[in-house]
């Protein structure tokens, strides 16, 4: 996950003993803070030519990039994390409220956040007596992610070719979007452990996207989409060297939730209960990507 012009706020919850470690849980934790804010800004590509056509803006910040599980175990420390947890309902009584999970446990509370992810639980609870406003909106696009590791010579060039060390976004004139990035770089000396992170999106209906499809399938088809669209270097070689038997490929629906609209609003219990992060406001990658705030035209 990009963390850029949210840092600082990011490192005021988090405290500057942990906001200096924060390079730790990077995508590459061999760059240091400074590195970091030393880096060019990321690029968008053409998608045919490969050639930069504008730069993503920050508001000054520099752009981290996390591994997400990296980030969580820094953000968790200190913390009392409690796993498993199935949250059943909830109820507001006297200024309190109460969750109650199905292992029969309870927590009482001054303010439950249902931050729990797209498909919130929470967010279906707060609008039980409609259950369609809570529901997320398909939308007719989709894509496929693919994880993959190269050899040492290939990821040197990669790398280089994002022209950014931690990726590039690749936009199509077709209206498609792509991403490529680094995934984990850990080990410096050995380019061929590094994991890199790409993905091509398109136009789908959701009866498409629902159709079953085998992970050799979905790689085939992908690749197939790359040669049509004529989509040059650095994507055009990637996928003729990734592996016809790789199988971290991921087929990945779109949906988004708009909490601006009127039937969206829901009934925070005097101040008890609230909705963050993607249970309040799921939006896709390829709006947050092509989102006009953060482009600057590099012509």
């Amino acid at each position: 996950m990009g963390c850029h012009w949210a840092g600082p706020t990011l490192a005021r919850l988090i405290g500057p003993e942990k906001w200096r470690r924060i390079h730790q849980v990077g995508v590459d934790p061999n760059m240091s803070v400074d590195d970091v804010r030393n880096l060019p800004p990321i690029k968008l590509l053409h998608g045919v030519t490969g050639e930069p056509i504008a730069e993503m803006a920050t508001d000054g910040e520099p752009f981290f990039r996390f591994l997400y599980s990296r980030l969580v175990a820094l953000l968790a420390e200190g913390v009392d994390v409690q796993y498993n947890k199935a949250l059943e309902r909830f109820s507001c009584l006297d200024g309190v409220v109460t969750a109650y999970f199905t292992d029969g446990s309870q927590v009482r509370g001054r303010l439950l956040v249902g931050a729990d992810g797209a498909k919130s639980r929470v967010r279906s609870l707060l609008f039980e007596k409609n259950p369609n406003h809570a529901a997320l909106t398909r939308l007719p696009y989709a894509a496929t992610f693919i994880n993959a590791s190269f050899t040492a010579e290939q990821a040197h060039w990669i790398r280089a070719a994002q022209q950014h060390p931690f990726g590039c976004a690749i936009p199509h004139p077709k209206g498609r979007m792509n991403m490529l990035c680094i995934l984990d770089a850990t080990q410096a000396e050995a380019p061929e452990t590094w994991r890199f992170s790409f993905y091509v999106g398109y136009q789908c209906s959701v009866e498409e996207q629902d159709q079953e499809m085998t992970i050799y399938e979905r790689l085939q088809k992908a690749k197939q989409m790359v040669k049509d669209d004529g989509i040059g270097d650095p994507l055009k070689s990637i996928y003729e060297w990734v592996s016809d038997d790789t199988q971290s490929v991921y087929h990945t629906k779109v949906a988004n939730w708009d909490p601006s609209l009127p039937e969206h609003q829901w009934d925070n219990h005097g101040g008890l209960m609230t909705l963050a992060g993607d249970a309040c406001h799921p939006m896709t990658y390829r709006m947050l990507t092509i989102h006009s705030r953060s482009l600057v035209k590099t012509n």
